[in-house]
């Protein structure tokens, strides 16, 4: 994806955001790598990257694979949450990690299903068929997926070997949670499975219970506040015990 073509899809993002304008940044290309992806669980095509102490985003896209639009308009969204919610803070960038990824799942599946504008009223069937990276599937085949993604990498053997791996997982079952939340706001007919096994056995009950009752909706700050603190309340004991910081 060229760089003129990111910019288009930055205009793109303002208008379906309904925002005046939206922050800088510097773009840079990546190559997925195939056997990360393997040995660690997992590869990102596209990644959004802030640093608080110049304030500086940067936008790294692979360029080995064809990049769908929705995923630009997560990454955009990363950044527009960076700027929003951090602001220079490293404490905020870090804490708010659970949110971001949260929020950019809701963003993510609303370009999935074709609405203009992210104030737009919809409604649509679990069995729709949206475009994703290789093939097409049903929402409700995608949301699984997805679901189905954390709890594999709860279930690694080396889980949680480093930070890196740590982060990622508990990322994807925020990712998991944004998408569910499109589902339980529009859709008439998603079935969502309740197997909590993989997580509780390093999340506590009390904290995974609060956050999977909070990320239902859209959040307001105060609820995105509460939410940065549900996160590092599941992250931090795991950084601890571990030994990963």
């Amino acid at each position: 994806m060229t760089e003129s073509e990111i910019k288009k899809l930055e205009k793109d993002y303002i208008d379906f955001m309904a925002i005046d304008s939206f922050p800088s940044y510097t773009f840079a290309s990546k190559t997925v790598s195939l056997s990360k992806a393997d040995s660690e669980g997992f590869d990102s095509v596209a990644q959004a990257k802030y640093n608080p102490g110049t304030q500086e985003h940067t936008l790294i896209v692979a360029d080995n694979l064809i990049i769908e639009p929705y995923i630009l308009f997560h990454e955009f969204t990363h950044i527009l949450d960076a700027e929003t919610y951090a602001r220079g803070d490293k404490v905020k960038y870090a804490t708010s990690s659970g949110f971001t990824e949260y929020h950019a799942s809701q963003i993510e599946l609303l370009k999935m299903l074709g609405v203009n504008s992210v104030n737009e009223h919809l409604s649509f069937s679990a069995s729709k068929m949206v475009m994703t990276i290789g093939d097409n599937k049903t929402i409700q085949q995608y949301v699984d997926m997805k679901r189905n993604h954390a709890t594999e990498l709860f279930a690694r053997e080396d889980f949680p070997k480093n930070i890196e791996q740590l982060k990622t997982a508990m990322g994807v079952l925020f990712n998991y949670w944004g998408l569910r939340s499109i589902c339980y706001m529009y859709c008439k007919d998603y079935k969502e499975k309740n197997d909590n096994g993989a997580f509780l056995r390093y999340i506590s009950p009390d904290v995974f219970q609060t956050m999977n009752k909070l990320m239902v909706g859209w959040l307001s700050d105060m609820l995105v506040d509460i939410s940065c603190k549900g996160y590092w309340g599941m992250i931090y004991p795991l950084i601890q015990k571990y030994k990963l910081a």
